[in-house]
């Protein structure tokens, strides 16, 4: 088994992608090295932010984070899904950000925080419930799924926000497993 691991982009501050992994994965943090995987890994680092493969389009846009970060738009036989983790977006949503999101068919979209614990969690490279919602709007996306849950919210508090988000957008969701 092959497993290809790309990342792409200009300007990433990681310029070996498989020595990442290596120390991702050392003893004391993973239970399984990468020498011990039964999958051989390729990692493919390219300096574009676009890349065609067969008929899809892959585009990345740099995002607002600590240590760097990267959304993912995928295109292909006239659908689409975009992949924004790991964002702020600073005092308001980013325009390049909406326009690289337009007209989606699916957006996953970190959402760790409420509008008040954003206030007291600037710098630390994350988004609110509310600010995911408004790029989905803005952009025209057809379905919103937010992820990047905070560790603090439990169940119950997540379904209460999920269930405000929807009064707000229908076509949103909160990732679960």
């Amino acid at each position: 088994m092959v497993i290809n691991i790309l990342a792409m982009g200009k300007d990433r501050e990681i310029k070996n992608l498989e020595d990442f992994f290596r120390r991702q994965m050392r003893s004391e943090y993973f239970p399984v090295q990468l020498d011990s995987m039964i999958a051989k890994c390729n990692f493919l680092q390219i300096e574009e932010n676009e890349l065609e493969i067969k008929d899809a389009l892959i585009r990345v846009i740099k995002q607002n984070h600590p240590g760097g970060s990267y959304g993912y738009r995928i295109d292909d036989n006239g659908k689409s899904i975009v992949i924004c983790t790991d964002i702020e977006h600073r005092d308001s949503v980013q325009p390049d950000i909406v326009e690289f999101c337009r007209d989606a068919d699916i957006l996953v979209h970190e959402a760790q925080y409420t509008n008040e614990e954003l206030l007291t969690h600037r710098g630390y490279g994350h988004s609110s419930y509310d600010q995911a919602i408004e790029v989905a709007e803005r952009a025209g996306v057809k379905k919103l799924v937010m992820t990047h849950h905070d560790p603090d919210h439990d169940d119950a508090f997540l379904n209460r926000i999920e269930k405000e988000c929807q009064r707000r957008n229908p076509n949103c969701v909160l990732a679960r497993e």
